[in-house]
């Protein structure tokens, strides 16, 4: 999709936020002075102070006296407030103990000696974000509230997490790894590996995308060990080192917090001053902190590598090689750090790149590695360029670095005037100027993901936050030098340095070699293990379960209360009206000078059918990738850019409410820019929809184009429970049976085909451009009139979302007048093709098992029925089941005793599906068996409390009253149809379910509905008995 922006030229543009800092200057001065310069705040002394006019921000850093900790505090009149505490945590090696760390912290404190606090507080709290994450060098632990209650809760459980964790040695066994009987319950069953972060590992590893960055980046920076853990090493970690780390680094001396918002800073404070008391300060080893990767001085370097096969490649498409430049010190300097992200967008992220056309245009390779780009790694900045599926034999040792050193000197520097032209250059930086403007609701939260990880790294933050003064300098340099400015980089950087090139070659028993591994490390472990010794790990892994069952005090832990919950919700009054045939929704709300426009054609599913249905999706990416005949796109792009925010295409599907048997298809379009320009979105949609050249002429950049979307398996492996319950609900519900071919498993195998077919082509150029006409331009140019006559003669709905009625208004008419009106289309609309919606599911609804077949490590499962419609007074019932299912009964089930990194129930109200699923799961059949025999009891014996209610209700608020961006108000009601008393209604259902109700809701919808589920497993059908699944292989086999 393609995000563009609008600005005018260097020499006569003002500062983006001067009108914010003429308007604010009074509010901001009032704030500063709340925060001089040495004061003491609860021990803490404030360091620094600056205002952020653009970003309507104060920044203040403190540093506490006694420890050393510090602290930074954003003063912002947003009240989606965030906290954060992190420490700096290099992995001493790659069993993972930062990442089983952060696991473990969570699982009880001497304030709260209760199992896993963290997840008990996800019911009990009205958090909208709460997480905790391991970075490659640090390990931090943020979360996000609107409610000032709330936010002092959650801070408390925080700090005494990290700082006061109980460290069991129980929970290093759950969270971590342990041996133990395949059948806790039987000592003569054989033994295995378990463990929450090892199967978690094991399905990242899976991911063939992070398998060949982890690997470029544990060979160039090797001093950087594997934070999450390598799945070989996780086993090798013992308690002792576990404890020894937190011992090392979870001390206040090496902390530093962070928060955002509208919330006072003397209470904050004052809460984390009291959990660090009984500490004072270390002096901390800023040797063994400054790690610091391979050095290139001496010579190029090479490293040779293998991964899994990757099925959605051919064989000779398995090899993939990046060559990385060592640039300058992130910390040096910030605004070169600038100039080299803008270099890496500008040569590598569109069409027109010299890389892109010399090696994937022309099929040399299918796409880039994913480390393609400026990469910045903890004390070193890095620029690569990769790609995959290239020639071994052509690019072996440094073949590939002579290929791209010349492109370098012969397609950059010779020509660096129209790579590196004004216009381009004001159209990126606009981009970053605009993004300020934009509104997110989780701002406070990339704030802090933006500034972490050089803070983590010793960079002063407030110098981070300095973005407009550094879009300043790089503007004055650019007035100044030109093109020159990036020659220069170039030249100094890329030319006449040394490199090192990582190569990656996909070998046929990869994976099997891994399992003989880990069973021959299995065999070892266990021959040294005495009779004595296997009693006791039966015994302690029979405690261990028992032990699990037990929750601790919980009422030790703080809570919100129903009554905490507000009874009325957001309500984002939409103005209503017709202008021609389009429903027109106008929401006035702030949105900082920028205006939203989003538009849905309907009843596409009228006029294609089911052989046209594919296309679909490679229709919409062709838009914003083909171009026309006097334009190639990235020129189009080129001129979005100085002009918009962004336009992006789109097909969907869309649900009705309260009929859950009713779906269709739209095409979506959408734009985005500041107010004065954005009547400039219907003449880029009209542009791109008309000029868009269908043809054979475009053969080398559709063929690019078709082999980048069949070679892609990560969103399989980081979202498989998402693919599964995708596949498993097409069986019944047909908005899901579309998705099937827009996006999923039936899209992925119509790909995989079509790159077959191209692929086994052997063809003169003449009869390659008429294969193409006829197999893919022809449906593409037939879609494309649908489309063009559609917008011309049928319906359609449109929503705009500004800070202005009356540009509202005349946007309402620009959209009949300056779009529909004008479209040029050559035929009328003919609904002879319809798409008989009946035949993509199953008429009778009977059960089904599959097994969607991908060789990963650990599976995602999907287990599903359908119930009833979101006005259905059981809806909300089901709902809170869901959650407390989730809660007190597949939560410990799936993760704690069956080692999946995730596993739950959800209910989805608008669909009326109650999915049970597993995520990264090494035991996938029993998790489905557990579930079939939870559903066959008589009667749901759970002995649901009050508290378990609350806790539900208060989960489920968590979303319904999350913050929304100005251009997400309303968006359910555009969408949907959910109205301001649909929603009340829901609420009001919420509310006041009872225990009685959800006990109802499973007697009438989950028990004894054996032959209604359907059921799906993404993962390895060679790792578990397939009898009675329908086998799906979403790619294609080769011999």
């Amino acid at each position: 999709m393609l995000r563009a922006r609008l600005i005018g030229s260097f020499s006569n543009t003002k500062r983006c936020y001067a009108v914010a800092k003429n308007l604010n200057k009074t509010q901001l001065r009032n704030r500063i002075r709340k925060y001089p310069v040495g004061k003491n705040v609860h021990e803490f002394e404030i360091n620094e102070v600056q205002s952020f006019p653009e970003l309507d921000l104060v920044g203040v850093l403190l540093e506490h006296k006694h420890t050393g900790a510090k602290h930074l505090h954003m003063d912002s009149p947003n009240n989606n407030n965030v906290f954060s505490v992190a420490f700096k945590t290099n992995p001493p090696d790659s069993t993972g103990v930062p990442h089983i760390l952060e696991h473990t912290t969570l699982c009880g404190s001497e304030k709260y000696p209760v199992k896993d606090p963290f997840f008990k507080m996800l019911n009990r709290s009205l958090s909208n974000f709460m997480n905790a994450m391991t970075a490659h060098d640090y390990t931090y632990y943020p979360f996000s509230t609107t409610n000032e209650k709330d936010f002092g809760n959650l801070i408390d459980v925080y700090l005494d997490c990290t700082l006061h964790p109980m460290l069991r040695f129980r929970d290093f066994l759950r969270e971590g790894w342990r041996i133990e009987n395949k059948d806790v319950n039987d000592k003569n069953s054989p033994m295995e590996f378990k463990g929450v972060v090892y199967n978690e590992m094991k399905g990242q590893m899976s991911n063939s995308q992070y398998k060949f960055y982890m690997g470029y980046r544990q060979n160039i920076y090797p001093s950087l060990n594997n934070s999450g853990g390598d799945p070989k090493y996780i086993t090798d970690l013992s308690y002792d080192d576990l404890f020894d780390f937190h011992l090392m680094k979870y001390h206040p001396s090496n902390m530093k917090s962070f928060s955002f918002g509208n919330f006072k800073l003397e209470s904050i404070l004052e809460k984390v001053h009291k959990s660090m008391s009984g500490y004072g300060r270390i002096p901390q080893n800023s040797a063994s902190d400054n790690k610091q990767p391979l050095t290139l001085d001496q010579r190029s370097v090479i490293v040779n590598d293998t991964s899994a096969i990757d099925p959605m490649l051919p064989p000779d498409k398995q090899f993939s090689q990046s060559v990385t430049w060592s640039l300058n010190s992130p910390q040096e300097d910030l605004l070169m750090n600038m100039k080299f992200s803008i270099l890496s967008k500008i040569i590598l992220d569109n069409t027109n790149s010299p890389f892109y056309k010399k090696f994937i245009e022309t099929g040399e390779a299918i796409q880039y590695t994913p480390n393609t780009g400026y990469d910045c790694v903890t004390n070193k900045n890095f620029f690569n360029i990769g790609f995959e599926g290239i020639d071994k034999k052509k690019y072996n040792e440094f073949q590939l670095e002579k290929e791209l050193k010349s492109i370098w000197r012969h397609d950059v520097i010779e020509n660096a005037d129209s790579l590196f032209e004004e216009k381009k250059i004001e159209g990126i930086v606009n981009q970053i100027e605009l993004k300020l403007k934009h509104q997110k609701a989780n701002f406070g939260m990339s704030l802090l993901n933006n500034i972490l990880p050089l803070w983590m790294n010793k960079v002063d933050p407030m110098e981070i936050m300095n973005f407009n003064d550094r879009i300043e300098d790089f503007k004055m340099e650019f007035d100044e030098k030109g093109s020159k400015m990036f020659t220069e980089l170039v030249e100094e950087y890329f030319l006449n340095n040394n490199v090192f090139v990582y190569a990656n070659q996909g070998v046929e028993n990869y994976n099997k070699e891994l399992e003989i591994e880990e069973a021959n490390k299995l065999k070892r472990l266990v021959s040294k293990l005495s009779d004595e010794d296997k009693d006791m790990i039966f015994e302690r892994n029979l405690h261990f379960d028992k032990e699990n069952k037990d929750e601790g005090d919980i009422e030790k832990l703080p809570s919100l209360e129903i009554e905490d919950i507000n009874k009325n919700g957001f309500v984002f009054d939409l103005e209503k009206s017709f202008v021609d045939k389009a429903e027109v929704y106008k929401r006035i709300t702030s949105t900082n000078g920028i205006t939203y426009i989003k538009t849905q054609i309907l009843d596409l599913e009228k006029y294609i059918d089911k052989s046209l249905l594919s296309y679909l999706s490679l229709y919409v990416m062709s838009l914003t990738t083909l171009g026309s005949k006097e334009q190639e796109y990235h020129e189009i792009e080129d001129e979005i850019n100085l002009e918009l925010g962004g336009v992006q295409f789109d097909i969907d599907t869309v649900s009705v409410y309260d009929n859950m048997g009713e779906s269709g298809l739209v095409f979506e379009l959408q734009g985005w820019g500041l107010n004065a320009k954005s009547m400039k979105i219907f003449e880029y949609w009209k542009k791109i929809l008309e000029e868009s050249e269908f043809s054979s002429e475009k053969t080398n950049k559709m063929k690019a184009l078709i082999k980048s979307l069949a070679s892609n398996t990560s969103s399989f492996s980081e979202s498989g429970h998402n693919v599964a319950r995708s596949y498993a609900a097409s069986r019944i519900n047909k908005s899901y049976a579309l998705d099937e071919y827009l996006s999923n498993i039936e899209n992925t195998k119509f790909i995989n085909e079509l790159n077959e077919k191209l692929s086994n082509v052997e063809l003169t150029p003449a009869a390659e451009k008429d294969f193409f006409e006829r197999e893919v331009f022809a449906p593409l140019k037939e879609i494309n009139e649908i489309i063009l006559s559609l917008i011309k003669n049928g319906e359609s709905k449109i929503i705009v979302h500004t800070d202005n009625s009356k540009h509202a208004s005349n946007l309402a008419e620009g959209f009949s007048k300056n779009f529909v009106d004008i479209i040029n289309c050559s035929s009328s609309l003919n609904n002879n093709r319809s798409l008989d919606m009946n035949t993509l599911v199953d008429g009778n609804k009977k059960s089904s098992k599959t097994i969607i077949s991908f060789p990963f490590q650990v599976s995602h499962t999907s287990k599903l029925v359908e119930c009833c419609p979101y006005n259905n007074k059981d809806s909300a019932a089901l709902q809170i089941l869901a959650n407390i299912l989730t809660t007190k009964v597949l939560h410990p089930e799936i993760r704690e005793r069956n080692g999946a990194y995730g596993g739950g129930a959800t209910y989805s109200s608008v669909t009326g599906l109650f999915n049970f699923y597993s995520y990264r799961d090494p035991n996938p059949l029993k998790t489905l068996k557990f579930v079939e025999e939870l559903c066959s009891r008589e009667k749901l014996e759970l002995n649901i409390t009050k508290d378990d209610l609350k806790g539900a209700k208060l989960s489920i608020f968590q979303g319904i009253d999350a913050p929304v961006s100005p251009m997400n108000e309303g968006m359910s009601e555009f969408e949907y149809g959910l109205d301001k008393a649909a929603k009340e209604q829901r609420r009001a259902a919420l509310l006041s379910c009872t225990v009685e109700d959800v006990n109802q809701v499973f007697e009438k919808y989950l028990h004894g509905q054996k032959d209604q589920f359907h059921e799906c497993i993404v993962g390895n059908e060679e790792n578990f008995e397939t009898q009675n699944f329908e086998i799906i292989q979403p790619y294609l086999k080769h011999n």
